[in-house]
């Protein structure tokens, strides 16, 4: 069994939020294909786009952002003002947000072995992940400063966008 395997038959259940066409989308894909491979499909739950993301968010232990297309992603954003501790590539914008081995780790961009450990790690130590999310809420203005520059910057850009 690989490592990947491993940490995912650890898992109890593991929830992917957005579309499986989005640009960034491999990484998880290549979770999907992993757990087809060790018969454990039923507990993952690809959802889709969603609205209601800030309240799915306090049901979770854990939230992964393998991606480093967004300079500033406003889901990890939300995530840590949910009080998650957040694991993210070492990369950009996810690492200006997450401090590594405070409110989350930061793993070297593209090592899906490290990524699936330190969703292991912070699944199984329940108070190491408490004691992050608590860190992460201890200031959550600079988080809302972060969240309201990127809607700001979203709706700029889309707005250029529409001018084409």
């Amino acid at each position: 069994m690989s490592r990947h395997s491993s940490t995912l038959h650890a898992l109890s259940s593991l929830f992917l939020i957005g579309s499986e066409t989005d640009r960034d989308a491999h990484d998880a894909l290549g979770v999907v294909d992993i757990v087809k491979s060790v018969n454990i499909a039923a507990r993952i739950h690809w959802l889709g786009n969603r609205a209601d993301v800030p309240d799915l968010l306090r049901a979770f232990d854990v939230f992964a952002y393998p991606s480093c297309g967004d300079p500033c992603p406003l889901s990890v954003i939300e995530a840590l003002l949910a009080g998650l501790p957040c694991v993210v590539w070492r990369d950009g914008g996810t690492a200006e947000l997450v401090v590594d081995g405070e409110t989350g780790v930061l793993v070297e961009k593209g090592n899906i072995g490290w990524l699936a450990a330190a969703i292991r790690t912070l699944s199984e130590n329940s108070k190491l992940r408490e004691q992050m999310g608590i860190d992460a809420l201890a200031d959550p203005t600079r988080l809302q400063d972060a969240q309201t520059a990127a809607r700001s910057l979203r709706k700029a850009l889309g707005d250029v966008a529409s001018l084409r």
